[in-house]
């Protein structure tokens, strides 16, 4: 009997590896198909953009206060 203490459930073994699974994934180009393209929002862009600029002046920061 399983306690809370156990890190797996013997009932539920991952198969051996190797193993093919009997039901394969799509391919990449059905999910290309089935998948819709959305652009970003301009507040997700702005928000991107303004974490980039934070972390590239971090860096050149951290790379000036070493050479320094």
């Amino acid at each position: 009997m399983p306690t809370r203490d156990d890190l797996f459930d013997e009932d539920e073994q991952s198969p051996p590896a190797g193993t093919i699974l009997s039901r394969p994934a799509k391919p990449f180009a059905q999910y290309l198909q089935e998948t819709p393209a959305k652009p970003l929002s301009q507040g997700v862009r702005f928000a991107l953009w303004a974490a980039g600029g934070l972390t590239a002046l971090l860096f050149l920061a951290s790379v000036l206060k070493v050479a320094g």
